[in-house]
């Protein structure tokens, strides 16, 4: 049995075959277990192999949570006629939606500067390329590590969105933001009358235009209109 200050010796050719393999572990296991039965060796690279998994199982999740804890982001969409966003979105056409113009920022704000579209995939972001090159490279730009917070699943491409990503710890809790004055505001089809009164009241108030939406009469999506055009249409509810 190997003394407590015994360490491990391997020769040089061992060390080059470890160096060389594509499966070090499995070399050194066949290396310290040479005398050993194959059943045995094949049992114990099973036993490290599992190890092997779960650790960096653990260790992507662990990842995963701190790239997503680094990230603070709001969303926006292209679009204001979506059936199918205005029920996700606001309480099944109960709710509002506010149009910003973006267009004029100038450059040295956060709402230019860090307002991307969302990319869509069929597949998840993997992100240890940029996490290798951050080790590796001293010039490393660590806004590659946005990617993260903006691959979405392709089934909601349609639902075309941008992200406001606060990245890298540059806010570090949630919190309100500063986004400008609307430059319309839709109020949902369907919205409780109390709720609409109080909208409107607010953009009288601040002379921010609004409209109501109702339903395209010939293709499956909103359109917005005056308020009286939209409550004269059959997503009124009846009395």
């Amino acid at each position: 049995m190997a003394s407590k200050g015994d360490s491990l010796k391997l020769t040089k050719e061992q060390k080059e075959a470890l160096i060389s393999s594509p499966d070090p572990i499995n070399e050194l296991v066949d290396i310290l277990l040479a005398n050993e039965p194959q059943e045995k060796r094949e049992g114990f690279k099973a036993v490290l192999k599992s190890a092997q998994e779960k650790m960096h199982e653990d260790l992507a999740i662990s990842n995963s949570e701190k790239i997503a804890g680094s990230f603070k982001l709001c969303s926006f969409s292209e679009r204001n006629d979506s059936m199918l966003m205005w029920a996700h979105y606001a309480s099944y056409h109960q709710g509002f939606c506010i149009e910003y113009n973006l267009e004029n920022i100038p450059y040295s704000d956060y709402r230019r500067r860090f307002l991307y579209p969302t990319i869509y995939s069929n597949e998840m972001f993997d992100a240890t390329e940029h996490l290798m090159r951050g080790v590796e490279d001293e010039n490393f730009n660590n806004l590659h590590l946005s990617l993260a917070a903006l691959v979405k699943a392709q089934d909601w491409e349609y639902e075309k969105e941008w992200r406001l990503i606060f990245a890298n710890g540059i806010l570090e809790k949630e919190q309100a933001y500063e986004i400008g004055k609307p430059k319309m505001v839709y109020l949902g089809a369907k919205i409780k009358p109390e709720d609409q009164d109080t909208l409107i009241k607010i953009c009288e108030r601040r002379d921010i235009p609004f409209s109501k939406m109702k339903a395209h009469h010939s293709e499956f999506k909103l359109e917005p209109t005056t308020i009286k055009d939209a409550e004269q249409h059959f997503f009124k509810e009846k009395a």
